[in-house]
């Protein structure tokens, strides 16, 4: 399914440390938005970069100008999220999710327990009091809350959803094209057919909801591109796992120990003798098993440089390497770690000998391994990376465009803003000169004047551009967080804040 990506903006900093079938979700309802907030929302920013940004302190979430670090939504809600391509935000208010625009107007209102992303079809999925249904992004009930799981629309435009502890399909219309009445079920694939589960038996249907291939599985999955399912059969000689095709018929009869979906390669993972190899669409061995772990082909994320014909793997001796689809070892494997995945930029981090560098999609060295850590590349070119204890950022040529000078560092999120640490301040006691309440947004009053502990507050974090500068930057003053722009005037709280000598 597709859950919303709950990467909430807050105070607090993760720092970087390298280190078949059925669903359930939930779903609810939500008012109309006023016309004038509705209309707003057919005209969202042109880029992601001109959206505000969500911050959150002080129990409290806002959201600012990335490039003036000004607030544009005042600190009103428990959590906030990045603003979505077709300009509307997630935000959570009195424990309910809703939505907001890009001027802050609530757009569909927070009564809901889960909203999810908005699909290809304009339907999002929303939870109300433990049922599931779907709204429109005017906050419109489409499908009334009724599910108790479900597992998206697909393809061929139905979702397979479970009511009174049964499994059907619906269309985006709402209306049940296919009576509920399996005990599992699973998306259309390519080739129209869906895996469903009955009389504790796994078999498959077409989108009239007809059973082609009859409940006889013991295991099965869904059918790949190349018309291949998975199944798996447990016997005398325990678990083995072949391949059948869309008229149920055995193509590879069950003889592996274990075994994955074919990709896009045309090949497929299979496990012998406790090694992972592998196999083409006539059951022949092409790879031999010899790898302790393998990525399938395909299964890898290379950015905006497709490559199904490479594929991750470890040997016998832990190391990590590349191969292609004939097995031969593209970069061999020297690696002690790996992210396997690429950046759009078609990059990856690699650890070797205890230091990060990058190979490229083609399974060149692109940056070779220098780094204490590192980070994927952001959509912007920058990638965090850490040289002697501190955190900085490098360019996809390993220049250094923002030096190691942070504590922690975070990766440059779609609106140009990177979340970093700093320790800066000194333990024990120091004075306080750095807001003056004559010109500040809000006062700070060190009372009475002179010294204050602020032991506790040492470690402030700031959200920096791409060019390191700062645009805004979280603070803890006297046990209180605040919010100041790049010119060090506190812009929020709007409040007193009170320090006690100590």
């Amino acid at each position: 399914m597709n859950k919303k990506r709950w990467a909430v903006v807050a105070a607090t900093l993760l720092v970087m440390g390298i280190g078949l079938l059925l669903h359930g979700l939930p779903g609810n309802a939500a008012d109309a938005p006023t016309a004038e907030a509705a209309e707003r929302t057919t005209t969202p920013p042109t880029s992601k970069t001109e959206y505000p940004a969500p911050i959150c302190l002080g129990g409290k979430c806002c959201y600012i100008n990335v490039e003036k670090g000004e607030i544009v939504i005042p600190p009103q809600f428990e959590e906030a999220f990045d603003f979505d391509a077709n300009g509307l935000a997630l935000i959570k208010e009195n424990g309910k999710y809703g939505y907001i625009n890009a001027q802050g107007d609530i757009v569909i209102p927070p009564q809901f327990d889960f909203i999810g992303n908005f699909a290809a079809n304009g339907l999002a999925k929303i939870n109300e009091n433990g049922k599931l249904g779907y709204i429109n992004p005017r906050g419109e009930m489409v499908i009334a809350p009724r599910f108790e799981e479900e597992g998206g629309f697909t393809v061929n435009g139905l979702a397979e959803v479970k009511e009174n502890g049964k499994w059907g399909y619906i269309n985006p219309r709402g209306e049940m094209v296919i009576a509920p009445r399996f005990e599992g079920a699973g998306a259309f694939a390519a080739n129209g057919l869906a895996l469903v589960k009955e009389n504790g038996k796994d078999g498959y249907i077409n989108d009239r909801g007809e059973m082609v291939i009859a409940p006889m599985f013991q295991d099965a999955s869904t059918f790949a591109a190349n018309g291949l399912a998975l199944i798996k059969e447990n016997g005398k000689s325990g678990w083995k796992s072949g391949y059948i095709n869309a008229k149920g018929e055995t193509v590879i009869a069950p003889r592996f120990d274990n075994a994955r979906g074919f990709g896009a390669s045309g090949l497929a993972a299979i496990w012998e003798n406790k090694k992972w190899g592998y196999i083409n669409a006539k059951g022949e061995i092409v790879i031999p098993p010899r790898f302790r772990w393998t990525v399938d082909f395909g299964v890898m994320d290379f950015g905006n440089n497709s490559n199904n014909n490479l594929a991750a793997i470890m040997n016998q001796d832990g190391k990590y390497g590349f191969i292609n689809t004939r097995g031969e070892m593209l970069i061999p494997p020297r690696f002690d770690y790996i992210e396997p995945n690429f950046a759009t930029n078609g990059l990856m981090p690699v650890m070797e000998g205890r230091k990060w560098g990058y190979i490229s999609s083609k399974g060149e060295i692109s940056i070779p391994p220098r780094f204490d850590s590192a980070g994927h590349f952001a959509a912007n070119g920058l990638a965090a990376i850490k040289e002697n204890g501190k955190w900085g950022y490098i360019n996809t040529r390993g220049e250094m465009v923002i030096p190691p000078r942070f504590d922690g560092a975070g990766g440059f999120s779609a609106n140009g803003l990177a979340l970093v640490l700093e320790n800066k301040a000194a333990n024990g006691n120091v004075s306080f000169p750095d807001d003056n309440p004559a010109t500040a947004n809000a006062d700070i009053v060190i009372t009475p004047k002179g010294q204050f502990d602020r032991n506790a507050d040492k470690t402030p974090s700031y959200y920096i551009n791409a060019k390191g500068e700062t645009v805004v930057s979280l603070h803890k003053i006297c046990g209180h967080e605040v919010l100041k722009n790049s010119r060090g005037t506190i812009i929020w709280p709007r409040q007193t804040i009170t320090c006690e000598k100590q």
